[in-house]
């Protein structure tokens, strides 16, 4: 009998152990299954030039209408005698602080783009009208993306603490929250205003950390002024979408004023602005020239052709005009 439980124990044993091995691989299954749907591959090969490809498309649209205009508008206020910072650096130093500003505008951009990027109402809206992005064409989980935006927001708090920018880092991430989390971007005013800011901030943060944290209070209140420029004339970016906004019950300016009244509004704070900014700065004939120039330009564009086809260009035409507005304080020399 003895014998009889020995065994019988043995087996009821080796059946809970068999249970309990049965069970470990269903949660080892579990637990893979979720890393493959959060986890994000840096392999060697072909994994690694897969994920470098997936944090481009969520940010390569930023390169020319932000990147660009900010990391040159640090670079002409740090290397000339402009009042933007206390005096011009020598290039060296310019050149050093340069990969630390790209880097800090890559981290606060990324940080905005998979945020506006991952909430269901962009994703459908995406698989229309922007079906290359990321997550919109299925190449990363709105779960892995949420991991992503956690590492990123964590990676670009460093960031900003080694390159003495935590204000201006701290400002960004409250204006994203109100654009994407608080509705911000269903009013149009309000709209338009956190853009304006996150501009100004980008610039700012950018001019801070090239010019070695030289920069001036006249810095300071070109950014106030050129926020203006932006407030009054980021609606350029609406034409192109008119049909679209309407459709979605979207509220732009250009919608409120009819277009034939937004493309004069438009044309009109164009060539203000143009002219008005020189002379703030008082600036030389040639500055003037290729302001007025160029804003006049674009909004005749505006007034005289008005299809989505010419719409988009005369937007990129806009943020052109923008990038060189915002570069003037170096012209004055």
């Amino acid at each position: 009998m003895k014998t009889i439980s020995h065994l019988e124990s043995s087996q009821m044993e080796s059946q809970h152990l068999d249970y309990q091995y049965k069970e470990a691989i269903l949660t080892l299954n579990k637990l893979l299954n979720l890393w493959n749907e959060i986890h994000i591959p840096v392999p060697v090969g072909q994994s690694l030039l897969r994920f470098l490809h997936i944090i481009y498309l969520f940010f390569y649209s930023d390169i020319t209408t932000v990147m660009l205009p900010c990391i040159t508008f640090g670079i002409l206020g740090s290397a000339t005698n402009s009042s933007l910072t206390e005096g011009a650096l020598p290039i060296s130093t310019v050149v050093y602080n340069c990969p630390k500003a790209l880097i800090w505008l890559w981290g606060v951009l990324m940080v905005f783009d998979i945020n506006n990027q991952n909430s269901p109402e962009s994703i459908e809206e995406d698989r229309i009208n922007k079906p290359s992005r990321p997550i919109a064409s299925g190449r990363i989980s709105p779960t892995a993306a949420s991991y992503l935006l956690q590492a990123m927001i964590a990676l670009t708090l460093l960031i900003s603490y080694a390159t003495g920018v935590v204000p201006e880092t701290l400002a960004l991430f409250v204006l994203y929250w109100l654009y994407d989390n608080q509705g911000g971007n269903e009013d149009w005013f309000m709209r338009n205003l956190l853009a304006t800011g996150g501009y100004i901030f980008y610039s700012l943060g950018s001019l801070t950390i090239v010019s070695s944290h030289s920069e001036t209070r006249a810095a300071k209140l070109w950014m106030f002024i050129f926020g203006l420029v932006i407030l009054t004339t980021i609606h350029a970016q609406d034409f192109r979408d008119m049909e679209g906004d309407q459709l979605k019950g979207r509220t732009t300016l250009p919608l409120i004023m009819g277009s034939k009244t937004g493309r004069a509004t438009i044309a009109a704070t164009l060539v203000f602005w143009s002219t008005f900014c020189p002379f703030y700065l008082g600036l030389p004939l040639h500055a003037y020239c290729l302001a007025v120039g160029l804003g006049a330009f674009t909004g005749w564009r505006f007034m005289s052709k008005t299809d989505n086809a010419a719409d988009k260009k005369s937007f990129h035409i806009y943020c052109l005009w923008v990038a060189i507005m915002l570069q003037l304080p170096a012209m004055a020399l």
